[in-house]
């Protein structure tokens, strides 16, 4: 009984500590994106890249684009939270050809409210879904070349069965 009672107060705990994901974001063409209208209308997912440089980070973004379809299936749309410098960053997007908008190393208070920030200019690969409050939902932090967030985003969704 009395771990029970323990576990509500720790999860009541951590429901407090949730951070909300910023009401208006600029993408990094300059585009302003309401996030609260984005939110009611779509499940939302961001992704984090450690750097633009980044080669599994990279190769995260294209696997992605390749499941798209499978994607729309959950009603999902994405946002890239990226460091570095916004040349780097737009030549990411270049090369990933990833159709959604980036967010710039100017936003970087987002990472560090997620506990995300690695170093100077460098994030934790993640990847995490917003409630329609703009609280998290759920994350998935990491990435490795043998380790992508697209399967398990797939599996915790379960786009296949939606109707």
């Amino acid at each position: 009984m009395r771990f029970y009672f323990l576990s509500i107060a720790i999860t009541c705990i951590v429901a407090q500590e949730n951070p909300v994901f910023p009401h208006e974001i600029v993408s990094l063409s300059g585009e302003l994106i309401p996030m609260e209208k984005l939110a009611r209308n779509k499940t939302v997912c961001i992704i984090t890249v450690k750097s633009p440089q980044c080669p599994v980070c990279r190769e995260q973004l294209v696997r992605i684009k390749k499941k798209l379809h499978e994607f729309s299936t959950c009603n999902l749309t994405f946002l890239v939270l990226a460091p570095g410098d916004p040349a780097d960053i737009h030549a990411m997007k270049k090369s990933t050809e990833f159709p959604f908008p980036f967010i710039s190393n100017d936003q970087y208070a987002i990472a560090e409210k997620y506990g995300l920030v690695q170093a100077a200019n460098q994030l934790m690969p993640a990847v995490f879904i917003l409630n329609p409050d703009l609280s998290m939902r759920w994350i998935q932090r990491g990435r490795s070349a043998g380790f992508y967030s697209d399967k398990i985003l797939i599996d915790y969704l379960d786009c296949g069965n939606w109707i």
